[in-house]
């Protein structure tokens, strides 16, 4: 096989419905736990954009993760995670990437939850300068020139339900 070949080496599933869940933590619990599956070098972690107001959430999960990488963050929409799967292919495809973390998180029952009873959903703190301290790149787009045509789609390079998935 090329080495170049995308394989999914590692790939986690974490259901959080008891409504007092962070998307960061969930994150890094679902990355580990697929990182440990197969532990490799990796260059890149990748975020679907979730409702929380985290600007560069990869970074977060890097510092977490004690991983050196650049990070990634899509656009909020249905089509983003298959997106985003299929570029990161094509980034190890075409030899510019060898590994990645892709991972999601979305905590809206918890919001709801907090909503309901009067409290706001706390969120963990994300510094200012998150993108150039941790990400070590520059913006780029992810889009597909398909998709760039249509205008229907847009990434940035920054370093669903209750269920969160990872995988690398």
């Amino acid at each position: 096989m090329d080495p170049q070949t995308p394989v999914i080496v590692g790939a986690a599933q974490l259901s959080g419905r008891d409504g007092n869940n962070e998307p960061i933590e969930m994150m890094t619990t679902v990355a580990s736990a697929a990182l440990s599956q197969a532990p490799v070098p990796v260059s890149a972690l990748r975020v679907v954009k979730g409702v929380w107001p985290y600007a560069n959430p990869a970074a977060l999960l890097a510092d977490r993760l004690g991983i050196r990488a650049t990070t990634g963050l899509t656009q909020l929409g249905g089509n983003e995670s298959l997106d985003l799967f299929n570029q990161t292919a094509h980034d190890i495809a075409s030899g510019h990437l060898d590994a990645a973390v892709l991972s999601s998180a979305e905590t809206m029952r918890t919001r709801r939850t907090d909503r309901k009873a009067g409290r706001r959903s706390p969120y963990l703190a994300e510094a200012d300068e998150t993108f150039t301290a941790s990400a070590g790149g520059t913006d780029r787009s992810y889009r597909s020139p398909a998709i760039a045509t249509r205008s229907m789609s847009s990434w940035r390079t920054k370093s669903t339900s209750q269920s969160m998935k990872s995988a690398c």
